[in-house]
């Protein structure tokens, strides 16, 4: 009796798995390649989407695999016409499984090679490309790449303390910084940096803030908003949120009527500034907190 043959289209996709899986083994075997001597040339196509494309290259040969793959399972249209031809069988939920799988492998090692491929920058901007690339699309490449990232920034500060971006790098390191924990470091970055920065004097006093804030340290933090809400030069809305959080850090500290008193200030002075409106509102918001918290305390009517 003649044994049934198997459907040509299991035997492809089989064939075409097999492909890739034996691709990526590779990938995830090949030697780390050596960084190239600086004024090397840099390869054309280091983009975070480059992708190898001789043909003997085992990335090629996924990448081939695949694109067969999708091509087979999806319907095609006959001849270019109106008429479709008849669905191509379901495939295996699990074989769908692991194409899918391989595709996200694929897209991380991608990513890989195309910042191990770039060469040590001499320029603010392929800097500020691969510190972007690292940021990722993602919470959890975000995390991933911080330490990356933060070695990546430092090395611009160190090399281009006066590019117009500075103060955005700088930005992202002490991000990152305050993220993983390191305050000390980050208000060392800042402490070396930020007087180097073409900023205003209000500017440059509010970068400390963050590090302030996460060492929850009210005293340092509202000296800063002090400072900020006495400067002239300071815009009206950053005078006014400046003051909001004066009064806010004397209610973090249980300071109630110092903060009430801050807050009406807040109120009588940008009150009639419809621009100011969130501020002043969330002024009158926290008034009505303390007075009830007063009131409980039996501290007031």
């Amino acid at each position: 009796m003649n044994q049934p043959r198997p459907a040509p289209l299991l035997l492809f996709l089989a064939a075409a798995a097999g492909a890739l899986a034996g691709g990526f083994v590779v990938l995830a075997w090949a030697p780390r390649s050596e960084a190239a001597p600086r004024g090397a040339a840099v390869p054309a196509n280091t983009g975070p989407s480059a992708v190898a494309t001789d043909e003997a290259s085992p990335r090629f040969a996924a990448l081939e695999a695949l694109e067969t793959v999708r091509t087979a399972a999806a319907p095609v249209a006959a001849g270019g016409g109106e008429a479709e031809a008849p669905a191509a069988p379901a495939v295996d939920d699990a074989f769908a499984r692991r194409v899918r799988e391989l595709e996200a492998r694929l897209g991380k090692l991608e990513t890989q090679d195309a910042l191990r491929g770039l060469q040590p920058a001499d320029s603010p901007d392929a800097l500020r490309r691969q510190i972007a690339m690292l940021r990722g699309p993602d919470q959890e490449s975000m995390l991933m790449n911080r330490a990356q990232r933060m070695a990546l920034c430092e090395r611009f500060l160190a090399r281009f303390p006066d590019d117009p971006k500075a103060k955005e790098v700088l930005g992202q390191f002490v991000e990152d910084a305050l993220f993983a924990g390191q305050p000390v470091r980050a208000l060392e970055m800042l402490q070396s940096y930020v007087p180097r920065l073409p900023l205003a004097t209000w500017e440059r006093e509010l970068m400390f803030v963050g590090v302030y804030n996460s060492q929850r340290d009210e005293a340092k933090a509202r000296g800063v908003h002090e400072r900020v809400l006495a400067d002239p030069g300071a815009p009206t809305h950053v005078r006014a949120n400046a003051a909001f959080f004066v009064a806010y850090s004397h209610l973090q500290e249980g300071h109630l009527e110092q903060a009430r008193a801050g807050f009406e200030q807040v109120i009588a002075t940008y009150g009639g500034d419809p621009a100011m409106k969130n501020t002043v509102d969330g002024a009158r918001a926290q008034l009505a907190k303390i007075d009830e918290q007063l009131r409980a305390n039996g501290q007031r009517r």
